[in-house]
């Protein structure tokens, strides 16, 4: 199993009130639409999601708040861990609160 947090351990998670979810969430869905796909080929992998995500939430929640916040994945993939823009890939990703469910 394979869990992405928002932040690390004693971290705050902000908020980004100018597009309705928190920072992390935000680079999540961007990179889940495929600002994360750097190779162009309609699959997220999720070292490609990783990347982004660790790459813009630090930045963006030190611009705007002047604090860190510094996602985190933990475990490591058992098996194919692409998912297409059309969520037909293999591999599945789930958010935090909806782990086992399809």
């Amino acid at each position: 199993m394979t869990a992405f947090f928002g932040s690390s351990a004693l971290e705050f998670s902000y908020e980004a009130p100018e597009v309705h979810h928190g920072v992390f969430s935000f680079y999540v869905l961007q990179g889940l639409r495929g600002a994360a796909d750097t190779k162009g080929n309609g699959r997220v992998t999720l070292a490609e999601l990783e990347r982004l995500v660790r790459e813009c939430v630090p930045g963006h929640v030190r611009q705007s708040y002047k604090r860190g916040q510094h996602p985190e994945l933990l475990g490591a993939p058992k098996r194919d861990d692409r998912c297409d823009r059309q969520g037909t890939g293999h591999g599945r990703l789930h958010a935090a609160g909806s782990m086992g469910k399809a």
